[in-house]
């Protein structure tokens, strides 16, 4: 918007249509002769400047705008009653160059279609443009006088008087200029000094004219001319020679530079980038091309000499050639140049580009391609930009980063490190990454494998309400190692990770038992007291199982093609008890297997934690303990077999020795569905209301909700944690707490529950 603050040199001091208020004279003070002269109205229409100093018309401005103020309130109304001058029809507000605060209230009419633009302000009255807000006597004196010279002389353009830089004359009078001369200069732009400069267009900038380092400081500094540049349409070559410091030189170097953006911006239309030319944008077929086009400095004055090796040496430290940049060092050493010299040039290139604001379309469309694709491996989407023609190589990503700090463009993505890979993440995002990571990676090492389910729930408190499972998905897919095992129910591990402890259990279980059948190896996994009853379903342990070296899997059984052997595989207590089964049997009574075990020195605690809780041993029965997967002759387990206390595999339910209330069930394909279980009459009273769902590693899972003889919300855990039919179900109520822990496991979760069981009674 062009602005220009009143009073205007050439333009009236006072509006005629305010004669009725600044009748009284006016009294212009002078140190010479006379001492004093009363100036009337008349006097101060637009040839004051011709007759007083400047400094003279703008005491006699603000004596105006003062006396307006005075009388404000007692203006009188035929001077309301007068409406504003005509103008041409079709005539724009910006054209009338008011200060800020007139044009923002035109602005405002304008906006509730009380007027279309500034011809239609001939209907309205003085009156009503008082009445609008903020809208002050220096306003109304600053659009009246506006509007009177512009009824008088026109628009800018419109001027006889104005000089044309794209005309031929123009130019040969541009070139002939000769500063060698010793001629004043007066003398030097007697010709040209008293035209107007041409109408600038509001979008060019003085960054856009490529002016020497005087004329843009010098320009820069008055007024404010690096983004209004279009206040000019009313200066004279005269004019621009009062700018201090703004010399002969400096004028010619302006002039140029104006007649190089006049004629070659074919429009602006309110862009305030620099337009390529058909033949240019389609010559820049890549992106490498496009950005190398960025460091080519505009000639000046002419000047038709490019330094190519300027540009190939900001190229390479920027990564504009797609190779991701380089040190001031290694540029250096190839150019044989100091860094210091290299930062020179680069600073240089840098100025240039932030000056131009180049458009770069390659670059728009390879920003919006990755913004689409984040978050994404930063080799994924440079092998994508390359796929789509954006690019002759796997373009760095580094490069497009670059140059988006020295456009001066917001990035919605940043470039992080993660598992020794270059990522592109949101940047609201980014710092999720490591913790979502850590999470599932210390999860799969303790569980095989888990949910993505399972992982946003957990985290989903430090993610924030922002993120979604999706967004967790999409993190963990940018693990090198990650793999999913079933994509429909969202099981996943980590393929590579040695550290997975249901796979050593495996390993363990297949070296004593060379086949065996799913159910068995998941009843052997989750055997183990740091599985707490918890084993991963058996679709999903089947798949583990093939992806697994030295593993094959025919139907439901699992075998090993003989590498596994328990002898390397088995260390400490479990090699010693294998081999003792090996030696005395395929299976043992306990007192049998404690015997043998003791005689070789070890302690009666030791035994019965890992009879109770390794993988390779198996209960074949009550008392009868032998390695998973044997195969006992008939009637060798019975006879074994010791008389114990009630034991069911259906519904049961007691009190445990801490005084919590247990209930077993035996998972059912509708229990799985709905996750509705049944509670015993004998607590249901105490068992009514809502309960913190916890499992068995005391990590929330939900809400389980009792009402008379039902409690459902277990469905939660089993999407979570998994569970099969067949498989047994412990609710631990702690009534206190209101807080029920759920387990998974095999029948043997119940083994601890009875006061008989003689390993129970060891481990307390």
């Amino acid at each position: 918007m062009p602005i220009s603050k009143y009073p205007r040199k050439g333009h009236p001091l006072a509006p005629k249509a305010l004669a009725p208020i600044l009748n009284d004279s006016l009294f212009l003070h002078s140190n010479r002769s006379q001492k004093s002269a009363a100036i009337t109205i008349d006097e101060l229409n637009e040839t004051a400047w011709k007759r007083f100093s400047k400094h003279e018309c703008l005491r006699l401005a603000d004596s105006v705008i003062e006396k307006i103020r005075e009388v404000w309130n007692d203006i009188p109304i035929e001077v309301f009653r007068q409406t504003l001058p005509a103008l041409p029809p079709g005539t724009a507000i910006q054209d009338l160059e008011l200060e800020t605060r007139t044009y923002t209230r035109l602005r405002k009419l304008q906006i509730d279609q009380i007027i279309i633009d500034a011809s239609d302000l001939a209907k309205l009255n003085i009156g009503q443009i008082c009445e609008l807000p903020s809208f002050g006597g220096k306003s109304l004196v600053d659009l009246l006088t506006s509007l009177e010279a512009f009824a008088r002389i026109g628009p800018v353009n419109s001027r006889p008087d104005t000089l044309d830089v794209r005309a031929p004359k123009a130019r040969e009078i541009l070139d002939s200029l000769d500063l060698s001369e010793s001629t004043s200069v007066s003398q030097l732009f007697s010709g040209i000094g008293c035209l107007r400069l041409p109408r600038i267009p509001n979008t060019l900038r003085l960054s856009d004219l490529q002016l020497s380092v005087r004329a843009f400081r010098c320009m820069r500094k008055h007024f404010g001319l690096r983004r209004r540049l279009s206040r000019l349409n009313r200066w004279t070559i005269s004019d621009l020679l009062e700018i201090p410091g703004f010399g002969p030189q400096s004028l010619i170097d302006f002039l140029h530079g104006l007649q190089y953006a006049l004629r070659n911006q074919s429009s602006w239309k309110g862009e305030r980038k620099e337009k390529l030319s058909h033949s240019e944008e389609s010559e820049l077929s890549s992106l490498e091309e496009e950005l190398c086009q960025l460091t080519i400095i505009m000639p000046k004055r002419g000047v038709n000499e490019t330094s190519s090796r300027n540009g190939s040496i900001a190229t390479e430290l920027f990564g504009f050639d797609g190779h991701g940049g380089a040190t001031l060092q290694a540029v250096a050493e190839k150019y044989k140049i100091t860094r210091e010299r290299v930062r020179q040039i680069c600073l240089r290139v840098r100025n240039s580009i932030q000056r131009r604001n180049p458009t770069t379309p390659k670059l728009d469309r390879a920003i919006a391609i990755i913004n689409e694709a984040v978050p994404v491996a930063a080799h994924e989407i440079e092998r994508r930009l390359q796929e789509k023609g954006l690019s002759k190589i796997c373009f760095k990503i580094e490069g497009i980063v670059t140059v988006c700090e020295l456009l001066g463009r917001r990035i919605a993505f940043e470039l992080v490190l993660a598992n020794g890979q270059q990522v592109l993440m949101r940047k609201a995002e980014g710092r999720h990454l490591d913790t979502v990571t850590r999470y599932a990676s210390g999860a799969v090492r303790m569980y095989g494998a888990v949910t993505i389910a399972d992982v946003f729930a957990q985290l989903q408190k430090k993610l924030g309400s922002s993120a979604t499972e999706q967004f967790v998905r999409q993190i963990l897919a940018l693990h090198p190692d990650f793999e999913w095992l079933d994509f429909d129910g969202g099981w996943f591990w980590f393929k590579s990770r040695t550290k997975n402890r249901v796979q050593n259990r495996i390993r363990k279980i297949l070296s004593v038992s060379k086949i065996l059948d799913v159910n068995e190896l998941r009843t052997g996994v989750a055997r183990h007291h740091k599985m707490k009853g918890y084993a991963p379903p058996r679709r999903v342990l089947l798949e583990m199982c093939r992806r697994m070296p030295g593993v094959t899997v025919d139907g439901t059984a699992i075998c090993t093609n003989g590498e596994l052997d328990w002898r390397t595989m088995l260390l400490g207590t479990e090699r010693i008890m294998a081999q003792i089964l090996n030696e005395h049997g395929a299976v043992l009574s306990r007192a049998q297997f404690e015997t043998f075990c003791c005689e070789v020195g070890m302690k009666k605690g030791t035994f019965y934690a890992y009879l109770n809780y390794s993988p390779v041993i198996e209960r074949f029965a009550a008392g009868v303990f032998g390695l998973r997967g044997a195969s006992p002759p008939p009637g060798l387990v019975e006879s074994l077999s010791t008389t114990r206390g009630k034991t069911t595999v259906r519904l049961d339910h007691g009190w445990t020795t801490d005084r919590r209330i247990w209930v077993a069930y035996r998972i059912s394909d509708s229990v799985l569905a709905n996750g509705i279980v049944s509670v015993p009459g004998g607590f249901r009273e105490m068992l009514q209301g809502e309960f913190d769902l916890r499992s068995s590693d005391r990590k929330p899972v939900g809400r389980l909700v009792v009402r008379d003889y039902q409690a459902w919300g277990l469905g939660p855990f089993f999407r979570r944690r998994g569970g099969d039919v067949e498989d047994v179900l412990l609710l631990i109520f702690e009534l206190d707490n209101r807080i029920v822990t759920a387990t998974i496991g095999s029948e043997e979760l119940l083994d601890s529950l009875h006061d008989d069981d003689p390993a129970q009674q060891c481990a307390e």
